[in-house]
């Protein structure tokens, strides 16, 4: 086994180590640091140029980093993606039913990414709008031929709403929907 070769450079705060016995690269730097605290914290840097700070900002004043900072989370979205997926394992619990399992899983799981994405960037909604109008065509028809409104006809009705609610979304404009 060889000692460990160390090439050390060094700046007036910062140090980096090329380790030449493996891949890694260790840095101590304040600059580093001080981006990692950051992007760890989700603050804005600390900017001269920038009178505004994370204490005192006006709705007029916001920049699109510090509203993506502050965005929370898609309540509805979420909600309505734990239904459909406890829906799918109802069905198995209730039925034994494995598609009802698998259906309700895939579902429930891509509308969870989708209400995710909405939280992160309201204006991309377009996972949550087509999985809920796929289940608002699918679990239509089978409450349109069964005429059983349970399972089929909640979720077609929780489907329309969740269509209309993201129209209404696209239609008003950002971050009205999302809970801090």
């Amino acid at each position: 086994m060889s000692p460990r070769s160390l090439q050390s450079y060094e700046k007036p705060d910062d140090t980096i180590e090329l380790d030449h016995n493996s891949d890694f690269v260790i840095l101590d730097s304040p600059s580093v640091d001080n981006f990692v605290d950051n992007l760890l914290n989700r603050r804005p840097q600390d900017n001269q140029n920038n009178p505004v700070t994370s204490t005192e900002t006006s709705s007029d004043q916001l920049t699109e980093s510090t509203l993506e900072s502050e965005m929370g989370i898609d309540v509805i979205s979420s909600a309505y993606a734990a239904l459909v997926a406890a829906g799918g394992v109802i069905g198995y619990v209730k039925a034994g039913s494995i598609p009802s399992l698998a259906a309700g899983l895939f579902f429930g799981s891509t509308l969870g990414v989708g209400a995710y994405m909405t939280s992160k960037d309201p204006s991309n909604y377009y996972l949550t709008l087509g999985t809920s109008t796929l289940l608002t065509g699918l679990m239509g028809y089978r409450f349109y031929n069964t005429g059983k409104f349970m399972p089929a006809g909640l979720i077609a009705a929780l489907s329309v709403a969740m269509v209309l609610n993201i129209s209404f979304r696209a239609v008003s404009g950002p971050a009205q929907h999302v809970k801090k």
